[in-house]
């Protein structure tokens, strides 16, 4: 590995130490609350910003400084204007993460950026006594980072850059200047900048677990307790969700047999263990998007993606899965299951429709020995008028 890329691995880890990912549960829905507050935030800080540089503008205008004084000021107002326009023209209504990421990349390079270069400006003219009015710059500046890490307290790796970056090379050159006042100043702003560092780490941790409840809360709502798997209301609307899309999918109904002398004999407990057992085993049957899900009891449904032959196949090989020994509470179980299936717009158009076809699929199952798999047959109309 040569020492240009261990520079950078060394780097990457620093940073990642320093800004630690979100936790992988809530990525995205943090990064969509990052770009959220973005979308609010920035054009409004942009124009803020160009505000308070027209300010100096004036002064630097009114104080006869030179051009090569107001470079600087007028390519921040300019780089300013083109953001403003920038975040107005694109739309982040609906943002794939790809992008949301590669904008939070851009805003923390933009943010970074102007914050340097108004800093090294600031720097520059308290060095060089060629402005009139030589704080308004670094107190500007100062202020106008803090305000910016405030407002962007979520979207935490470009607020504390821009904070650092903004205050603390002007406000060591201010600690450092011999002018009582701008030193008293410059360790004010530096500490400033300290507990804010401390204030946006908070309130990104603050947002990170109100995700997390979030997440906690929805999984609780949508998930079965005992399993993990999804319950009826969140197995429905996937369902409904999938019917609305014209995919070609078949719906299962699995009922466990003799579940209930298993009760019987070795308690609930092991009843419980039994049908987490059966959820595990479903899980890994699970392939391109399939889903299962607990209705309650030992009845447990699945969606299985495909024509009629592929979710025949699916279904033959979920019952495989399921009817093998299992060791409960020290006891070896034999699994015995019965399985109905029904498939989108052949047997029925909707869930409701769907799912009755698949109940009956299952009570022929077990009207035909258990342990079997059978999938939904019209009825013969004729023989049933005759």
């Amino acid at each position: 590995m040569s020492e240009q890329t261990e520079s950078l691995e060394f780097g990457r880890r620093w940073f990642d130490h320093l800004f630690p990912a979100p936790p992988e549960a809530v990525q995205t829905e943090a990064l969509h609350v990052q770009i959220d507050r973005l979308k609010r935030q920035v054009p409004n800080l942009y124009s803020v910003a160009m505000f308070n540089i027209a300010i100096i503008l004036i002064l630097l205008w009114n104080d006869k400084a030179s051009w090569a004084v107001m470079a600087v000021p007028i390519m921040l107002m300019l780089f300013c204007a083109v953001r403003i326009i920038s975040w107005l023209r694109q739309d982040i209504t609906r943002v794939a993460d790809e992008d949301a990421t590669k904008i939070l990349r851009r805003v923390t390079i933009a943010g970074v950026s102007g914050s340097i270069l108004a800093s090294l400006w600031c720097v520059w003219s308290l060095a060089s006594g060629v402005f009139g009015y030589p704080l308004l710059g670094p107190i500007s500046l100062a202020l106008g980072v803090i305000c910016v890490a405030h407002c962007l307290a979520t979207v935490r790796v470009p607020a504390i850059l821009a904070l650092v970056f903004g205050i603390y090379p002007s406000g060591i050159a201010m600690a450092l200047s011999g002018d009582p006042l701008s030193t008293i100043l410059g360790l004010t702003f530096m500490t400033a900048g300290i507990l804010q560092v401390r204030l946006i780490n908070e309130q990104y941790e603050l947002m990170i677990k109100g995700l997390l409840l979030e997440k906690q809360i929805r999984d609780q709502a949508n998930s079965d307790a005992l399993t993990g798997l999804p319950n009826r209301r969140a197995f429905i609307a996937e369902f409904e969700s999938k019917i609305s899309q014209g995919a070609a999918f078949g719906v299962a109904l699995i009922d466990l047999d003799g579940f209930k002398q298993v009760n019987d004999r070795l308690g609930h407990l092991a009843g419980d263990l039994l049908l987490q057992i059966i959820a595990e085993r479903l899980t890994a049957t699970l392939v391109r998007g399939d889903i299962a899900g607990r209705f309650g009891g030992d009845e447990f449904v699945m969606l299985l993606h495909g024509d009629a032959i592929a979710v025949s196949a699916k279904a033959t090989g979920v019952l495989g899965a399921l009817c093998q020994y299992a060791d409960v509470e020290g006891e070896r179980i034999s699994i015995a299951a019965s399985l109905g299936y029904a498939i989108h717009a052949c047997d029925g158009d909707t869930s409701v429709k769907l799912l009755a076809a698949a109940d009956v699929a299952l009570y022929a199952a077990k009207q035909a020995g258990k342990a079997q798999v059978k999938a939904y047959e019209q009825p013969d109309v004729a023989r049933l008028v005759a």
